[in-house]
């Protein structure tokens, strides 16, 4: 009687494939902080009164809401795709409303014998300029011609190169992407990350997601009476007179309990000791 063993091996498991980048726009520079002049203009409020000088402070939110611009790069043209968000109100998401923008980006790359380079973003409207800045090495350090250099280009975001070289290289090529724009309100009920939000992609074989950073500052700021906004230590509140020099009080230690999921409190106290 013989007898078999039949072995199968399953194919190797492969991840979602990425067909779309996820990008927060930048807060200006100077969201969150206070410059000098605007420190002066503080100080000017303090000694003769609110609103003497004006304010120029920017932390990014409005009320108690923040407004974000995201944008979604996807890989491909005909890509079908909607964005969502875990918390607050995202405009823009959907395929009926989707804002479409062409744009052209630049990018400088080092390229240390690499011959195939992988963009930032993926360039569905092609290669713009293709540039060697300086001088352009082979693997010996001898100084190759650059007209003896070309390129393959896959339509998406690979370039692949005729040979191996060391060298710096500018690219300008055009991008296809969608502005959204998402506003979220702050969590009353939360003591920390209280703008937490995730906005993500879901399309026919996976999906990408994108974790919302708040301007520089807002938590800490949102909803203390006192500061118009900012919360840079940088910021003077109008009428407040510290006595640096007057008696202490007995220390404290507060102890908070907070759901980590919800962000909910559970428990406040606080503890009073003799310690100074």
């Amino acid at each position: 009687m013989n007898s078999s063993l039949t072995i199968s091996f399953n194919p190797d498991v492969v991840g979602p494939v990425i067909r779309i980048k996820l990008e927060q726009e930048e807060w200006n520079p100077y969201v969150g902080y206070v410059s000098k002049a605007e420190a002066v203009k503080q100080i000017g409020n303090y000694l003769f009164g609110a609103g003497t000088f004006g304010s120029a402070l920017d932390c990014g939110i409005e009320g108690q809401t923040i407004t974000s611009v995201i944008y979604a790069y996807p890989y491909q043209k005909d890509l079908g795709y909607e964005l969502f968000t875990s918390y607050g109100t995202l405009t823009g998401g959907t395929s009926t409303e989707r804002n479409v923008q062409e744009i052209t980006k630049r990018e400088n790359l080092a390229i240390n014998l690499d011959n195939e380079i992988t963009l930032s973003y993926p360039a569905l409207n092609g290669i713009k300029n293709f540039q060697w800045v300086g001088d352009v090495y082979d693997e010996e350090g001898q100084i190759v011609n650059k007209n003896s250099i070309t390129y393959t280009f896959n339509n998406i975001d690979k370039i692949k190169l005729n040979k191996k070289v060391y060298g710096s290289l500018k690219l300008f090529y055009g991008v296809l992407r969608h502005k959204c724009e998402l506003q979220v309100t702050m969590r009353e009920e939360a003591i920390e990350n209280r703008f937490s939000a995730v906005v993500y992609a879901i399309y026919s074989d996976g999906l990408v997601f994108l974790e919302i950073s708040p301007p520089p500052g807002v938590e800490e700021s949102a909803g203390y009476t006192g500061y118009d906004c900012g919360g840079s230590p940088g910021n003077i509140i109008p009428g407040d007179t510290p006595d640096v020099y007057g008696p202490k009080t007995a220390g404290a230690d507060r102890y908070i309990e907070v759901n980590y999921c919800t962000q909910e409190v559970i428990s406040d106290s606080i503890q009073t000791h003799t310690e100074y």
